[in-house]
């Protein structure tokens, strides 16, 4: 591996990004199978807390790495690996098993499962219907969501909806409000709504 420029990649990367990621290694990489070059740098979450976190409750505890294809910078490939910090918070967290996780406000590159819900609830029923009424909203929201939980398959989960996943997962009965059971006339729903 050749060393990059680490201050060079300062002028290409966006300044939102360097705010709260330091650049910390880079380099010229060659892909094994293909022979072909390509560019990896490795940023790494700085040790801050978002504002409003109190240093004293909270320590960083390791990293959780996420490796991901970027734009081609002079015909090679780009590679990101993001280093986000693991936050821990005293002993609450702790005791729980909890690990807390925070995203700078406008990231959503800093958290994908989140934002790729968003995207879905959004193109599937925020851009497809106008809404005259609240009640209009709530009750296509609602339809939407027990399909996505119920029939939608998923590709992290197998390509099997929540619901199955669940059930096989955990061995026990899910929330009565997701069970298959329920056969809702989503379709009709939908109808007797919308008129």
């Amino acid at each position: 591996m050749s060393e990059f420029d680490k201050g060079a990649l300062r002028y290409v990367f966006p300044e939102e990004l360097l705010r709260y990621f330091d650049i910390v290694e880079s380099g010229i990489h060659t892909d094994k199978p293909t022979g072909e070059d390509y560019l990896e740098v490795v940023f790494e979450e700085k040790n801050t807390l978002p504002e409003g976190y109190s240093k004293d409750a909270y320590e960083s505890k390791g990293f959780f790495d996420k490796r991901v294809q970027d734009f081609p910078l002079r015909g090679k490939a780009v590679f990101l690996k993001v280093r986000r910090r693991r936050w821990r918070q005293g002993e609450w967290a702790e005791e729980r098993g909890i690990e807390l996780k925070f995203i700078q406000p406008g990231s959503p590159y800093q958290n994908g499962y989140v934002e790729r819900f968003n995207k879905s609830y959004r193109e599937e029923v925020l851009d497809a219907f106008s809404f005259t009424r609240i009640k209009e909203a709530n009750a296509l929201s609602q339809a939407w969501a027990w399909i996505y939980n119920n029939e939608r398959p998923h590709k992290s989960l197998g390509y099997q909806p929540p619901i199955t996943f669940s059930q096989q997962r955990l061995r026990s009965s899910a929330p009565s409000s997701l069970l298959p059971d329920q056969q809702y006339q989503w379709k009709s729903l939908l109808l007797s709504v919308t008129n």
